[in-house]
């Protein structure tokens, strides 16, 4: 069975619903070919978590459904990026079916680069990076599998530090990083142990960092002033 897949990859639209915490879903096809063929969907349902400068404890916020994670603090900047991504792997005319997936993933941070994910032979969630692994029957011609990864910081401080992010945003102001996670994968067939690959997927999402302006509102609740009389008949408090 020949590498070289045929599929094509859609990476616009939206027709799917999740359960995960936060969604960001895009449409997928796959096209089969005489040989072989792996598709993977684009990155969906990614759960991102930017800590801020701990005081007590630290704060977390999640993307929204535009692909943004707004981060607001008097910090000015983000200790962390962490993702949790899901991705769906389409293969077709695998004789005896999928024997396993290799997959990695990459963080792109305005050109300095992280693999946060790095897997070979999956099959199930035993690997401590994989959360979840639903396949349809592996043994089938045709299937998809989708994978739900545990979270992982993208931050290694060496390849992608947090100066890859905004830092000393001034009070008032807003600074974005925008950051590209790319998949490539491959299944290999059962029967003649053919590595297949699927064409790269990616995503992006962008880091906003806001530091709002501090406000103080003054209210005076009470006096408490006394005046006395001159017979000394009492005092009246308001």
């Amino acid at each position: 069975m020949s590498n070289e897949a045929a599929f094509q990859f859609d990476g616009t639209g939206s027709d799917d619903e999740s359960t995960e915490p936060t969604t960001f879903f895009t449409r997928r096809h796959l096209m089969k070919g005489t040989a072989g063929a792996i598709g993977v969907a684009a990155l969906a349902g990614l759960g991102l978590w930017y800590g801020t400068q701990p005081s007590l404890a630290a704060s977390t916020f999640e993307e929204n459904g535009e692909g943004v994670v707004p981060v607001t603090t008097n910090a000015g900047e983000v200790t962390d990026v962490t993702v949790a991504p899901v991705f769906a792997l389409d293969w077709a005319d695998f004789g005896g079916g999928v024997s396993g997936f290799d997959f990695d993933l990459v963080a792109d941070v305005g050109g300095a680069t992280h693999t946060v994910y790095s897997e070979t032979g999956v099959v199930d969630a035993s690997a401590s990076a994989i959360s979840l692994f639903d396949a349809d029957d592996m043994s089938n011609y045709d299937g998809t599998a989708t994978v739900t990864c545990a979270p992982l910081s993208i931050i290694d401080g060496t390849d992608i530090t947090t100066s890859d992010f905004p830092t000393n945003v001034a009070q008032g102001a807003s600074q974005s990083q925008d950051v590209t996670l790319r998949l490539t994968s491959s299944g290999t067939t059962n029967i003649g142990g053919t590595s297949v690959d699927a064409a790269e997927a990616t995503i992006s999402f962008t880091v906003e960092v806001t530091n709002p302006d501090g406000t103080v509102t003054a209210e005076i609740t009470s006096s408490n002033a006394e005046a006395s009389a001159a017979d000394d008949e009492g005092t009246t408090t308001v």
